[in-house]
């Protein structure tokens, strides 16, 4: 998936440890790794407007009715 900018792209490689990448299309560099949840796909990224941003969409577990940290706490 290209950014907006169509400076980078998101690939996906399931046989890695970490099977997301974001590389810069233009220098051939990897920039990031991201790991893969239970049940995500590429929908959890998106980028920004400009291009020069990527979010992913973390869904954080419930328990009881209370949100928990992210370490678990």
């Amino acid at each position: 998936m290209f950014s907006p900018c169509e400076r980078y792209v998101l690939l996906y490689l399931p046989k890695n440890e970490n099977p997301y990448a974001i590389w810069n299309f233009i220098t051939h560099e990897k920039i990031r790794e991201f790991e893969q949840e239970a049940g995500e796909d590429s929908k959890a990224f998106k980028w920004s407007p400009d291009g020069n941003f990527i979010a992913k969409i973390i869904k954080k577990m419930i328990k009881d009715g209370t949100k928990e940290n992210e370490d678990g706490e």
